[in-house]
């Protein structure tokens, strides 16, 4: 046969698969994806999303695969091009005979690795090794993102490189111990000669193991800390109320929670007014929210005091940033006279956060004196928030959707809120801007966003776990008729049969357990980075929790699947 001939019938082998494939992952997909759309929406609790399949899933998926596949076969057709055919047939028994060794690459993609994560982490911490006051500055000058991708990047590089000459690095390292070396002579040169074999295979497998446990963490984190999020509002149940909108009575309030069997436990009115002020400069309405010290000390474990003249700037959400308009000063003129307040502290604490949206981050404290003779004035706009603790917030969605349904309704009796300057200058409306915020809802958001990302990364999870078992497995059984070549040759010379068990199950240990254990520590350096801007890991121990929870469940199936494939490969070898 001449290379052309193989070359055609390489494309007519690799085509047919290819279409075969293709066509069993779509009918399958199509089939599973129903059933997959419908355990999800139970579980997450919604009902009101429609099932359906577009063209453009397909095109994808079609479009992905033949890339795929044509680097593959690309491959193959470039081997069969540059190599002579006979060196090719024999490429097994080659390989075998004379492996590379260089085992200094090994060490050297050990140190790219370690020195990808070091820098990763002291560029995800640069404030603490203050980086952007450096040369370093010109690396975040591309993007906050770049030094992550460039870690990554030399990251894979060195895992290339050590998983490649991981075997011959063993090798040289033992031989300085001879009785570790000439014990275990035929198990490390079988993995050095596995590993230069099959590193594209573990590279792959540590990828997938390592974005497996970061992504199912991170979503499992989400899904599990729903109720942490839903905890960091202070009030179980609070909403504005105008002059004209939310206009509720308070005892048609106690009736609501009273008629749903919710008792309401506290109930605290928190005046402020809203005073806007065109900007020249910046040319529009400034927006100014004032708030007596004293209602603020009711709601707050931090108790406040202002003197006359004076005024607390408080910022009243985790997320939003220090507002220089705020720390100068002000002075307010009514047109007939002028009224200036000093600064006296700057006060950070998320009584409202930023879900409350009627109100912006940034309010200025004053006393009761100087909030009264501000209100008469200038000309403002009160309000007063209404603070709602109860029995019992996780089972109180029912009255808050009632209580959402009676203010929306008085609402509509009234002028629409765009009539008047929050409402003209806000990016909300009217309706977002007045709906109560609660406990139980920001509870079910986060569990039912959590359910979905969790759910849809598990399903995608248990497929690459699943690929990656695959890819040992079958990597392993495809060359078992020379693995038996060489047992039966070892047989000869003296070797028993346990002694065959013994070695398989030493080789199989490393081939299954290495790949998956670096993924797993990748994966916790990783995890580490990411959650370092909302104070590190230490801060959230339930993630430290999910991470040892999905790395053990993947080494539980890893160790099953392991015992599966010992008993299969060594009944193999042995007969």
């Amino acid at each position: 046969m001449s290379n052309s001939d193989l070359i055609k019938l390489i494309l007519l082998e690799n085509v047919g698969i290819a279409l075969s494939s293709i066509a069993t992952g779509l009918l399958s997909g199509i089939v599973f994806s129903r059933l997959f759309f419908l355990i999800l929406m139970s579980n997450v609790g919604i009902t009101d999303i429609p099932f359906y399949l577009n063209g453009m899933m397909f095109l994808y998926t079609i479009g992905i695969f033949l890339i795929v596949f044509i680097v593959a076969i690309g491959k193959s057709l470039f081997m069969m091009k540059t190599y002579e055919l006979v060196k090719i047939m024999k490429w097994d028994r080659i390989s075998e005979s004379k492996p590379l060794k260089s085992p200094v690459l090994g060490v050297l993609g050990i140190a790219i690795i370690l020195f990808s994560m070091s820098i990763l982490y002291i560029f995800t911490y640069e404030k603490k090794f203050n980086l952007d006051q450096t040369i370093f500055n010109h690396i975040y000058d591309l993007g906050e993102g770049t030094p992550f991708i460039l870690c990554t990047i030399s990251l894979f590089l060195g895992l290339y490189l050590a998983v490649s000459r991981f075997g011959s690095f063993l090798l040289k390292y033992t031989k300085k111990y001879p009785s570790i070396y000439y014990r275990r002579l035929l198990t490390l040169t079988s993995i050095d000669f596995k590993f230069k074999q099959l590193k594209s295979t573990f590279m792959l497998i540590i990828i997938m193991a390592m974005v497996t446990i970061f992504y199912s963490t991170l979503t499992l984190n989400f899904y599990s800390s729903a109720e942490n999020i839903a905890e960091e509002l202070p009030y179980d149940i609070a909403f504005v109320k105008t002059e004209t909108k939310n206009n509720i009575s308070l005892d048609e309030l106690s009736e609501t929670f009273n008629n749903n069997n919710h008792v309401i436990l506290e109930h605290h009115l928190i005046e402020t007014f809203d005073y806007f002020e065109f900007n020249p400069q910046w040319n529009f309405m400034y927006r100014y929210t004032f708030m007596p010290v004293e209602s603020f000390n009711k709601v707050s474990k931090t108790k406040l005091h202002i003197s006359e003249g004076h005024y607390i700037y408080l910022i009243s959400s985790t997320i939003s940033e220090e507002n220089s308009d705020y720390t100068e000063g002000f002075n307010f003129n009514n047109g007939e006279e002028n009224i200036s307040l000093a600064l006296q502290d700057i006060v950070i604490e998320p009584i409202f956060d930023y879900r409350f949206r009627y109100y912006n981050a940034d309010i200025i404290l004053v006393n009761e004196r100087d909030y009264e003779m501000l209100r008469n004035i200038l000309d403002v706009y009160p309000a007063e928030i209404h603070w709602l603790d109860i029995t019992d917030w996780k089972r109180s969605a029912e009255v808050v959707n009632e209580l959402t349904k009676k203010l929306q309704e008085k609402n509509q009796l009234t002028p629409k809120i765009d009539e008047y300057p929050i409402g003209q200058f806000s990016p909300y409306s009217e309706k977002e801007l007045l709906v109560p915020v609660s406990k139980v809802n920001e509870y079910n958001r986060n569990r039912i966003d959590g359910g979905l990302i969790f759910f849809v990364s598990t399903f995608l999870s248990i497929l690459f776990f699943f690929a990656t078992f695959i890819l040992v497995y079958l990597n392993l059984f495809a060359d078992i008729e020379q693995e038996r070549i060489k047992y039966r040759k070892l047989y000869k010379i003296g070797i028993t049969k346990k002694e065959v068990k013994k070695m398989v199950s030493k080789e199989l240990r490393i081939l299954f357990f290495l790949a998956p254990i670096i993924g797993i520590i990748l994966s916790y350096i990783y995890i580490i980075t990411i959650v370092q801007d909302g104070g590190g890991i230490m801060s959230k121990p339930i993630l430290i929790v999910n991470f040892l929870t999905i790395g053990g469940l993947y080494l539980l199936l890893q160790i099953i699947y392991y015992l599966f494939a010992k008993r299969k490969y060594s009944n193999e070898i042995i007969s």
